[in-house]
């Protein structure tokens, strides 16, 4: 399960943190690499990119590394477990608390004035509110929100696939063949032109090879609720810093429709629509995604912090 991708900017402490769905992972390809490196090279400042990490075994593991057999219980050096890191399935009625990866990450990075990108998956709305003090900036792209969840055909098969014993490692399964994960039913259907199976294989070979990452991905999807992100959204209602809203203007499993609603419950939410593109807009449209993503941050300067050089 993919954690996102993080660019650091060169001469200030700004973060953008490029966060994807959960089962997209292993080496992040999952169309931030060629999003993120045109950024980075385009406007000169940031110059660090890399992956950040994934769940395996309910435990944080450096994104490229090759799947193996899980850590015995209790066993954390190094990679904390995922009990007590403190991550819940959205709609627990537990507060969501920060990864404890995460934090041990802050001590030699600290992450101030972030920029949360999010695509596919709705998960960065369950920060506001909650664990968002960090946050200067809010980008939500073509994901689950509101009343669409699970979203469209295909995050209903997933979820209930989730529930049925045995029924996930068969879906998975079913993205080894080029024909069935390129139907417009399946993965096929989140970007506007065929996806290369290469890819596929490269996203979802951790959850292919290591039972520990469907054993976390089947309890993430026992643990969500409907309701999820309609509750999430009257958070959003509070959070007051810039937002924007960028959608794809062909998605099918995520209607635009939803992002405009998304956009309105925001104070400072702005909205995008991405032409050409559908769920996955950092592969169909990366240049007009960047393009928006320079533009908004350009217009909401982080404020600059008390003592800062």
């Amino acid at each position: 399960m993919t954690c996102g991708l993080r660019l650091r900017s060169r001469s200030s402490p700004q973060t953008r943190r490029l966060s994807s769905g959960c089962p997209f992972g292993g080496n992040t390809h999952y169309g931030w690499n060629a999003s993120a490196v045109q950024t980075a090279r385009e406007d000169h400042e940031y110059g660090h990119v890399g992956p950040d990490r994934y769940l395996a075994g309910g435990r944080f593991r450096p994104a490229g590394d090759p799947p193996s057999a899980p850590r015995p219980r209790g066993e954390t050096e190094g990679a904390p477990r995922l009990a007590d890191a403190g991550l819940r399935s959205p709609g627990s009625d537990r507060p969501l608390d920060p990864p404890r990866g995460t934090r041990h990450a802050r001590h030699r990075a600290p992450l101030r004035q972030v920029t949360l990108v999010q695509n596919d998956a709705g998960i960065a709305q369950l920060l506001v509110g909650v664990h968002d003090e960090r946050i200067a900036r809010l980008v939500l792209a073509s994901c689950e929100a509101l009343d669409n969840y699970p979203p469209g055909f295909q995050g209903k098969a997933l979820h209930a696939a989730g529930r049925i014993p045995g029924a996930l490692r068969l879906l998975l399964q079913s993205f080894r063949s080029p024909f069935l994960a390129g139907m417009q039913t399946s993965l096929g259907g989140m970007a506007a032109r065929p996806i290369p199976h290469e890819l596929v294989l490269r996203w979802y070979g951790p959850l292919l090879g290591d039972p520990a990452i469907r054993r976390d991905l089947t309890a993430f999807l026992r643990g969500t609720r409907k309701d999820t992100y309609l509750r999430a959204a009257e958070r959003l209602r509070t959070f007051d810093r810039p937002a924007l809203v960028v959608w794809g203007a062909q998605d099918r499993m995520m209607p635009p429709s939803t992002g405009r609603r998304l956009a309105e419950l925001l104070p400072r939410g702005e909205y995008v629509e991405i032409p050409d593109a559908r769920t996955l807009i950092s592969l169909d449209n990366p240049e007009a995604l960047c393009a928006a993503l320079r533009r908004f941050i350009a217009a909401h300067p982080a404020p600059v912090r008390r003592g800062a050089a």
